[in-house]
């Protein structure tokens, strides 16, 4: 009988981000840091621009200011590793960027490659150099893919060649506004219909599970959660899947407005040696 590895904790939180509220956002991250660590995760996910909002007009951030600091203090405070999203202002241009930051102090940048729409509106926007920086978390092995990043070419296998055991996946799926439902417009069949066949999509996630199994690489995912009321919206839906395929944990989508809310959830991966294509550990 196989021998499972130590498990892994970890979290995946969506709070409610709300654009141009930097100051908001951090104080809402706040309370699901707060109750990843209470509950035992050595790290938990936020989802992709979730400090900043994730529009071409939102505010950037900038190395070592105050919401970096923020961010240190909150990881120091609580001792667990906090991997959060934003817009970053640097010498070269504008990023969109994921931080890891260690209770020790120590931040590490992973930037996206592939620019979607937004990106495309924002003047000066760099993209990174397509390469997933590889960094440990208590001796495992972690990689991000920020969103549209998920489409490099040869993703997966080589990630497995670098040894990567989880990786992380943040994004910023859906967007316009009309795209969400009310409570009062389910009343009507045809839209509540509509509206099964939204929420289905984001109940299980075939594509992202059966490449965990065949890499043997555990994956935590976090969708934005967010609405202006206006044109901006984002339903949220994060999960956490061992390397063999197990779903962990799991917070599903929602496309109504008045259930959108700050939500966490903590689940255990056993990591496991990378499974590469062609060699013998396959």
């Amino acid at each position: 009988m196989k021998t499972q590895s130590p498990a892994f904790p970890l979290a995946v939180a969506q709070s409610l981000c709300r654009p141009h509220d930097i100051e908001g956002n951090l104080t809402r991250m706040e309370p699901l840091v707060e109750q990843a660590a209470a509950g035992g995760a050595r790290l938990v996910l936020f989802s992709e621009c979730g400090v900043t909002g994730y529009t071409a007009d939102s505010p950037r951030i900038f190395a070592g200011d105050d919401a970096y600091k923020q961010l240190q203090r909150m990881a120091e405070h609580r001792g667990i590793v906090i991997v959060a999203g934003f817009l970053e202002q640097d010498r070269e241009g504008i990023r969109n960027t994921q931080g890891v930051f260690y209770p020790d102090g120590r931040v590490i940048l992973q930037h996206k490659t592939r620019p979607a729409a937004v990106e495309g509106g924002i003047s000066g926007f760099v993209p990174g150099d397509g390469k997933q920086i590889v960094f440990e978390v208590e001796g495992l092995r972690c990689a991000i893919v920020i969103c549209a990043d998920t489409g490099i070419p040869d993703l997966y296998p080589n990630l497995a060649h670098d040894g990567v055991q989880l990786i992380l996946i943040p994004t910023a799926g859906c967007g316009p506004r009309h795209l969400g439902y009310t409570e009062a417009s389910l009343e009507d069949d045809l839209v509540f219909q509509r509206y099964l066949v939204d929420a289905e999509s984001v109940v299980f996630s075939r594509d992202g599970i059966s490449n965990c199994r065949a890499y043997r690489l555990a994956m935590a995912s976090c969708n934005h959660m967010a609405d202006n009321g206006v044109d901006y919206f984002h339903p949220g839906h994060s999960m956490i899947v061992g390397a063999s395929g197990e779903l962990a944990a799991l917070i599903p989508g929602s496309f109504v407005f008045e259930h959108l809310r700050p939500r966490l959830a903590i689940g255990s991966i056993h990591p496991e040696t990378p499974r590469i294509p062609g060699n013998r550990n396959g």
